[in-house]
């Protein structure tokens, strides 16, 4: 896998014998995508306390709560580098707010119902009220600002301390892939990630679970659980989903099967493009829960909060940490609550259908896309530009259940809020696409952007 660093440590005088530090913590409220905070700023800020010895690990995640933001967390390498490894992120940070502030802030008002939903989700009554201001609605933080905070591992989610010492490893390996992703692939379009979505969760499902028939039950559970998380209202129907498979079904059932084929043959890392070296790093995850479970040492929150659930079968395990590990990719990759359910829903009926096709194809590379990544924010923030330039006929890709008629397009999409925000937005401004936005998701994911120009 691509890693950030390739250089050895130089000699910064720090101590590093006692072993990392503390993880830190520092929030980015930046109300703009994201994709050149991540690629101009805090990639070269990585690469560059990886270089100099002073760092032991990081991650990224994008979050809502307090207005949109990223989330980065850093673990020196040692609690003497601690301050010098702050020093340089906010000073990297500030350089870019600077440089490229977000223009617009978002409009509490407009996604009043989606904060509501949102809250209702993950929060109870009592925790969300000191986010709250007098009237009830969410208190947002100032944009283009950061802050240190408070670093709170999810111990019960991940099965206490020694499952979130494999999940920030994990973490950090799924944060490298998908900063290197953004800098050199078309993710400025919103298809394009969606593409890549749906073929990492088919690598890394398939690590975790072999058995074809036990995965489509996972990702059937996978989609009810994020469609209950926005779809309150019904506005998604059965129909809407089995429409938008009935345009990409049988490329995604053979993509899968080709990828399904290359675990049980032993040939999957040699995947192609970064799904090869993906495919190593969730063999090694998957292998690493085992060995925790074999321990004992993995202890969950159970569902009802009453008590720890210790699980010492290593599939139980992968199995209960698969869906915040394939959450967790694709908050990093931009993907909204209605993409999760989606993805779910199509690659449950991927599989389920994998048995009636009698020639899946082969592990080959995806085909070339046209589309050059556009240099402005302004394009990059709009992202509405089709996926390919040659047409949606040159690619098989995905089509969104909420896609409306081609042509059409949402009235309601405005400044107010970036749309690689992780949140479900009401069905109005839920991210719908174009067929020919959508097309080409899952081949054209894997083209290099056109490198600009010296």
């Amino acid at each position: 896998m691509t890693t950030l660093a390739a250089e050895p440590a130089a000699d910064t005088g720090t101590d590093l014998e006692s072993g990392p530090g503390a993880w830190q913590a520092i929030h980015i409220f930046y109300g703009a995508v994201r994709l050149s905070l991540l690629t101009e700023s805090i990639r070269p800020l990585i690469a560059g306390l990886r270089q100099d010895g002073l760092l032991d690990g990081w991650f990224f995640i994008n979050y809502w709560v307090e207005g949109t933001h990223l989330r980065l967390r850093l673990r020196p390498s040692s609690a003497a580098a601690t301050d010098v490894v702050l020093s340089r992120a906010e000073a990297a940070i500030d350089e870019y707010l600077r440089r490229r502030p977000a223009l617009y802030s978002a409009d509490p008002d407009f996604l009043s119902d989606v904060y509501t939903k949102m809250f209702d989700f993950e929060f109870t009554d009592e925790q969300r009220a000191r986010f709250l201001d007098e009237n009830g609605r969410m208190r947002l933080r100032e944009n283009n600002s950061h802050s240190r905070e408070p670093y709170e591992p999810e111990y019960g989610k991940y099965g206490g301390p020694a499952g979130v010492a494999v999940a920030e490893w994990h973490f950090e390996q799924s944060s490298d892939l998908v900063v290197e992703l953004l800098r050199t692939m078309n993710t400025h379009l919103r298809s394009i990630r969606l593409g890549i979505a749906a073929q990492l969760m088919m690598v890394t499902a398939a690590a975790f679970e072999p058995d074809a028939q036990a995965c489509a039950d996972f990702f059937e559970g996978y989609h009810a659980f994020w469609r209950r998380a926005f779809d309150t209202d019904g506005d998604v129907t059965d129909e809407d989903y089995d429409s938008a498979y009935a345009k990409t079904g049988p490329g995604i059932s053979r993509r899968f099967a080709a990828i399904r084929d290359a675990f049980a043959q032993g040939t999957a890392p040699s995947l192609p493009g970064v799904l090869g070296p993906w495919a190593t790093h969730c063999i090694e995850l998957r292998s690493r829960i085992g060995t925790l479970a074999d321990r004992g040492d993995l202890a969950f929150e159970s569902w009802d909060d009453t008590a720890d659930l210790v699980l010492t079968d290593g599939a139980a395990a992968a199995r209960r940490l698969l869906l915040p590990y394939l959450h967790m990719t694709n908050n990093r990759l931009g993907m909204t609550l209605t993409d999760e359910a989606f993805l779910g829903r199509i690659l449950a009926r991927a599989l389920r259908e994998t048995e009636e096709e009698t020639e899946p194809e082969t592990a080959a590379g995806p085909e070339s896309a046209t589309t050059a990544r556009p240099a402005s924010e302004t394009e990059q923030e709009t992202a509405a530009g089709p996926a390919s330039a040659a047409g949606p006929e040159t690619t098989a890709g995905l089509v969104s259940a909420t896609e409306p008629e081609a042509g059409t397009e949402s009235k309601q999409k405005t400044a107010t809020g970036p749309e690689s925000a992780t949140m479900a937005r009401p069905a109005s401004v839920a991210g719908r696409m174009t067929a020919t936005e959508l097309a080409g998701a899952i081949e054209a994911a894997a083209e290099p952007k056109a490198e600009a120009a010296p």
